[in-house]
């Protein structure tokens, strides 16, 4: 027995002297990320004891040999596990978190044959095995491109080719059916309005293919979207092709709606005459604001017509507003003619003599007169003649559609004995002035109250009658019983006071309508500017003068020293400043007020300058004044684009 004692202590020895097993601790997957669930397994730990874990993260937990843990950062973290039962005992590890793994794609909402980029996030290596879910399968790069030839929902998946992480990360991809299509703004342009045009569902991102039809082809490399200006209105078919290919991949229709306008009935109106205006062109049902130029503004909700009545003659500028804008849609000038009047001449009427009457301003031609002498009743046109047989006062009343509807209008006369030492009644002098007693005046737009003054001189006695002219249109009419031989001045009136709503150049002349005069009545003329900021659209420069000899004459921007009772050439330059052609201009010169030369420019394109020249005779050594208007006569009637005076001053004086 005691020989067996040194065995066992032998073999103890050597048992306490062999190393401790070692195992470190074990976890799946092999390759965690952030947020996903880890399985440590101590491999020392005995089964059925309790153990301490310390993940790294500052985080601990009791349980068994084997527990779990989700990491929320990435990082390397060391491991520990430790038990006292049945002794003590510990087991060591180092795990690595990188971040989580996950799949992006763009366009978030893919067509059919549009490109998808995709994008593997967090793998460890920059390459990836890549399932589509079309049946495609791709080992490249973490970020790949693919495209599908059919809509529907495929699952994607890219598993990392660090040889570890075997474990496919999924998304799913929705691509949608292509539904190529043109879309417009505005959907109801104006001819000279920009219209943006934009290819929905198109394949492309460098070229789209434009026929605007109206003659117009447009390579575009920027798409989706290209803005184009139709100058004519119609209604033309939009073409685009998909990648500059031959078939048309979408179409539309686009109608450019004319320019809008009013017109107003009847043309020419009196004082309490409804005027019915319409809107023509305008897009509102619902809505226009009308502004009649008198003061009065209607909210109209029936449009496009609306009837409205002038109280007193004048001119005025009535503008409407589609669907209320804030800006005038369209523009018109309107003018109210005077009140109807009764003339007679002569003047003095004597029995026995033909007296000629007329229904000055009246609608109808159908009039009824009764001219108070007691003979029946007339039915004729404007002008009559009746022969009174007695001496006496008489009034004379006319009617319009032959006395049916509107009210007589009258006017009283005296019958004298056929003879008489009665001077005729007639008038030997007028001059036309503005109250600063020049025949040329410039104010603002819409200044009031422009005034005319006429000055006469008559010899006689009798009934005067005269129109004021406006641009060769009637604006008022004067009246007035006059004594034998005086002088007389009178002028056009304060209400409404000659029009200043059209800006350019208007003339005013007196049309004496009783008695008659043998000479001609002289005109004055004023200018009315512009609104500010407003630019005008045409310009004239006047850039040299010349005698016939070609002999240059000195010339400035608005002079030209010329010799008298000669001819000289006039140079200059017509200048188109709008936006749109000037398809016909004319060009008028005006010597004071004789024209002396006219001229047309044809098709002057926007910013375009052409050459004129005009002969002038120089019929006198004082000082005069050439007057040169530019007129636009694609519209009737022509529309004055620009005036511009020119001083003749006689050689030799400073």
């Amino acid at each position: 027995m005691k020989s067996l004692i040194p065995l066992v202590f032998f073999i103890g020895l050597l048992i306490l002297a062999a190393p401790l097993a070692r195992a470190a601790i074990t976890f799946t997957p092999s390759s965690p990320n952030v947020e996903q669930t880890v399985f440590f397994t101590s491999t020392l730990a005995p089964s059925g004891v309790n153990v301490t874990w310390y993940f790294g993260d500052g985080k601990t937990t009791i349980a068994g040999r084997t527990v779990q843990h989700i990491y929320f950062s990435p990082g390397t973290f060391s491991v520990s596990a430790a038990w006292n039962l049945p002794v003590k005992g510990t087991d060591k590890g180092t795990i690595s978190i990188v971040e989580r793994r996950y799949i992006e794609f763009s366009p978030l909402s893919p067509l059919v044959n549009e490109p998808i980029t995709f994008y593997a996030r967090n793998y460890l290596l920059k390459a990836a095995i890549w399932y589509f879910g079309d049946g495609t399968v791709f080992a490249g790069p973490v970020i790949a491109k693919h495209s599908y030839k059919k809509a529907g929902t495929y699952t994607v998946r890219a598993i990392d080719l660090d040889g570890k992480s075997i474990v496919p990360i999924t998304t799913t991809v929705v691509v949608g059916q292509m539904n190529p299509q043109l879309t417009f703004s505005p959907r109801e342009p104006r001819p000279g309005t920009a219209v943006e045009f934009t290819a929905i569902d198109f394949v492309s991102t460098t070229l789209i293919r434009w026929d605007f039809g109206d003659g117009a082809v447009v390579s575009d490399t920027s798409p989706p979207s290209i803005t184009h200006i139709y100058n004519l209105p119609g209604t033309y078919t939009v073409r685009a092709y998909d990648n500059g290919g031959t078939a048309v991949t979408a179409s539309a229709s686009i109608v450019v709606y004319p320019a809008p306008s009013i017109v107003f009935s009847p043309a020419d109106p009196r004082p309490g005459q409804p005027v019915t205006f319409n809107a023509v062109y305008f897009f509102s049902t619902s809505l226009i604001r009308w502004d009649f130029g008198d003061g009065t503004v209607e909210n109209d909700t029936t449009p496009p017509s609306v009837t409205h009545s002038y109280s007193n003659p004048g001119a005025y500028t009535v503008r409407a507003y589609d669907g209320g804008a804030t800006a005038p849609t369209a523009t018109l000038f309107v003018q109210v003619w005077p009140p109807r009047a009764i003339i007679y001449s002569p003047p003095q009427v004597s029995i026995g003599e033909v007296i000629n009457f007329r229904a000055m301003n009246f609608i109808s031609e159908s009039i009824n007169w009764n001219f108070g002498d007691g003979s029946p009743p007339a039915q004729g046109g404007k002008e009559v003649s009746h022969t009174y047989q007695s001496t006496g006062s008489f009034t004379v009343t006319a009617s319009d559609f032959n006395g049916v509807v509107a009210v007589p209008v009258s006017v009283s006369l005296v019958v004298y004995p056929a003879q008489g030492p009665r001077a005729k009644f007639a008038v030997s002098y007028v001059l036309l002035r503005f109250d600063d007693g020049n025949n040329y005046k410039t104010v603002a737009k819409n200044f009031s109250p422009l005034k005319a003054f006429a000055e006469i001189k008559y010899e006689g006695t009798g009934n005067f009658y005269a129109q004021w002219m406006i641009d060769g249109v009637p604006f008022s009419l004067v009246s007035q019983a006059l004594a034998f031989a005086q002088e007389w001045v009178f002028d056009s009136g304060e209400i409404p006071g000659l029009p200043t709503i059209i800006p350019g150049v208007h003339e005013v002349t007196l049309n004496i309508i009783q008695p008659k005069v043998e000479f001609a009545i002289p005109a004055i003329r004023y200018f009315v500017t512009a609104e500010e900021g407003e630019v005008a659209l045409a310009d004239l420069l006047v850039s040299r003068a010349t005698q016939l000899d070609n002999v240059e004459i000195a010339v400035a921007s608005d002079s030209v020293e010329a010799p008298p009772r000669d001819y000289f050439l006039l140079q200059g330059l017509v200048k188109n400043q709008s936006t749109l052609p000037l398809p016909f201009v004319l060009l008028r010169v005006y010597l004071e007020d004789r024209l002396i030369d006219q001229r047309l420019v044809r098709d002057l394109k926007p910013d375009e300058e052409r050459p004129f020249e005009s002969s002038v005779y120089n019929d006198s050594p004082d000082a005069r004044k050439i007057y040169l208007f530019l007129y636009d006569l694609n519209q009737k009637p022509g529309r004055l684009l620009f005036i511009k005076e020119v001083k003749i001053i006689p050689a030799g004086i400073k």
